[in-house]
């Protein structure tokens, strides 16, 4: 299934009462884009119908990015820790700096742009799949140890 968000111009956030994940700053940038945001603690249910819009201080891996990526939804991250590592700009997401008006602006542009969002969500679900996997992960972690072995 490909992102429609021409026919569900709805966009999800993961509902967090850490301050660091910036609900308050995504709410802003939702009210200048005149767009509503569903907030959902499962993540998971709410996909693949949507954007995914995951704003924070600071974070390590971005499991919720990569669930979504995975899902074929186009996502829209903040320049943050592991973040840029999984999402590139342009190509399998959008990433932006955590102030209200560029987050209001990638959230429009992937709504009016459905075809954008389209061509984010196939490359984001192949970079996660190629990238991603259970056994990519278990190969790269094993790399490592047997690096730090030798």
């Amino acid at each position: 299934m490909e992102a429609n968000l021409a026919a569900s111009p709805r966009v999800l956030a993961i509902d967090s009462d850490d301050p660091q994940k910036g609900k308050s700053i995504l709410r802003q940038a939702a009210e200048l884009a005149n767009i509503e945001v569903t907030f959902t603690k499962d993540l998971a249910r709410e996909l693949p119908a949507a954007a995914f819009v995951y704003i924070t201080e600071l974070e390590g891996l971005g499991s919720a990015a990569l669930l979504a990526m995975a899902s074929r939804t186009p996502v829209i991250a903040s320049r943050a820790g592991g973040l840029p590592e999984i999402v590139e700009d342009g190509v399998t997401g959008l990433l932006t700096s955590n102030e209200p008006e560029q987050i209001a602006r990638n959230m429009q542009r992937l709504i009016s742009d459905p075809a954008l969002a389209a061509r984010l969500a196939t490359a984001a679900r192949t970079r996660v799949e190629s990238d991603f996997s259970i056994d990519q992960m278990v190969n790269q972690t094993v790399k490592v140890y047997e690096r730090i072995m030798n």
